[in-house]
């Protein structure tokens, strides 16, 4: 009996070991503070939704007067308040808050109290992108929640396929009242998409042809299976985007190596800081060919770049653009891990006539949407990943007038690693550990 009591013991410890080491659903949940202000925005610590969470993403979208606007993108966290790295934009034609005897005395209460719509015969649309891929392909589900101020029939299309319709009634206004899978059609609050694996969607809004008015969306929840595991930080490479000034040395003042380009167009196989092979590509050239583009062959920035991109022969040349709309430059790696996610940094600056560049992802996506500015004298940081086939490309232009340059950028791959075990695992694993070598040791004495 003795043996059979220890081995249980193991076996619950066991049991306990690989329970903590499993990875909980993540959630990312999304308010609509609509005309509702303080009493329909969440705290932090607010629960809220069919699949309880906290820290929802407060939006606030409300357009003014039945014009169309457009909110976003604007980064989402996940229920545990870390970033997702996914973001959110709105398009709507209008916002309204919900009758004041729903209180705010829950968090479901204050998520269903605002809300988007839109005017008249008009619908409303919610994209999401930069799902990570560990997340989507692990499978999701998402939950659009909606409400009214009579009896109101809705529709919300997925991808512009797959549609739910819901009628919603008034003071229906809690997660658990109903809801639409495909599978049941009744009056409710919620419709539910189940098993997407996209890396991003786009939900359409509509009202219902055969309603008599409006229904108001209030919140959206994206439900993972699991949690991605944390991202690990590889290999970066530094980049002269023109060596007109000199090639930096190798190693620089601060121990590293770069890798610079001398023509137009020109290829380079990449290293890393330390000189070992990435297997990364970079083509640097333009599209279309033209001129207004280029290489900038004498010194034109003395603005110092932060460390570690403080080398001279790194940031006193550039790759210039003039022509707003014309030739542009166009910067395409190649050989990257499509499964990994990719930080890139740019730094421009010239001491006079700077303006803004226009850094536009055409190949791959990028956090935070496709298009994005570089400051003069700031640094430029891009959140993106490769196409299917481990492709990378953006393109840059001048905003407005005048010219725009790019002095160097880097690159650095983040993987998705092994989680760390948590406190609660490595006790469990400790328990189990010190029970077994008890019972080999009692085995022995007998």
């Amino acid at each position: 009996m003795r043996t059979r009591r220890t081995l249980a013991v193991l076996l619950a410890a066991g049991m306990v070991l690989g329970a903590a080491g499993m990875s909980p659903a993540a959630t990312i949940s999304i308010n609509h503070v609509g005309g509702a202000g303080a009493n329909g925005t969440l705290a932090p610590t607010d629960y809220a939704g069919v699949v309880p969470a906290a820290n929802w993403n407060n939006f606030a979208s409300y357009p003014p007067g039945g014009t169309a606007t457009v909110y976003g993108p604007s980064p989402l966290v996940f229920d545990d308040g870390t970033a997702s790295g996914a973001t959110v934009q709105v398009t709507s034609t209008d916002g309204w808050a919900q009758d004041q005897s729903y209180g705010t005395t829950t968090g479901d209460r204050k998520m269903m109290r605002g809300a988007t719509n839109f005017a008249g015969s008009d619908n409303a649309s919610l994209t999401i992108a930069n799902l990570r891929a560990p997340f989507a392909s692990a499978g999701y589900d998402v939950y659009v929640y909606t409400d009214s101020t009579g009896s109101r029939n809705a529709a919300v299309t997925l991808n512009g396929t797959t549609t739910l319709t819901l009628k919603t009634t008034e003071n229906i206004s809690y997660p658990s009242s109903g809801y639409d899978d495909g599978t049941v059609d009744q009056s409710g609050n919620y419709v539910k998409f189940s098993g997407v694996t996209d890396t991003g969607f786009t939900l359409d809004l509509f009202r219902d042809p055969n309603s008599g008015g409006r229904p108001g969306y209030t919140g959206f929840q994206i439900v993972g299976a699991s949690t991605p595991p944390a991202l690990v930080p590889g290999q970066i490479a530094l980049i002269d985007v023109n060596d007109a000034r000199g090639v930096p040395a190798a190693p620089d003042v601060n121990g590293n190596h770069w890798n610079a380009v001398d023509a137009t167009p020109d290829t380079v196989s990449l290293v890393d800081t330390s000189n070992a092979t990435t297997g990364w590509t970079l083509t640097q050239g333009k599209n279309p060919t033209g001129g207004g583009s280029g290489l900038s062959g004498g010194l034109n920035n003395t603005v110092a770049a932060p460390f570690p991109y403080n080398i001279p022969e790194a940031y006193a040349d550039s790759w210039y653009d003039n022509t707003n709309g014309g030739s542009k430059g166009q910067f395409s790696f190649s050989g990257l891990d499509s499964s990994s996610e990719y930080e890139l940094k740019l730094f421009g600056a010239r001491p006079s006539s700077a303006k803004n560049g226009a850094v536009e992802v055409t190949t791959g996506t990028a956090a935070g949407g496709s298009l994005h500015k570089l400051v003069p004298g700031n640094l430029l940081t891009i959140t993106a990943q490769p196409d299917s086939s481990g492709d990378l490309t953006f393109t840059f232009d001048t905003l407005a007038g005048s010219t725009a340059d790019i002095n160097l950028m880097s690159i650095q791959e983040f993987s998705s690693g092994q989680p760390i075990p948590e406190p609660a695992t490595m006790c469990a694993l400790g328990l189990a550990v010190a029970g077994l070598g008890g019972y080999i040791r009692r085995r022995r004495r007998g």
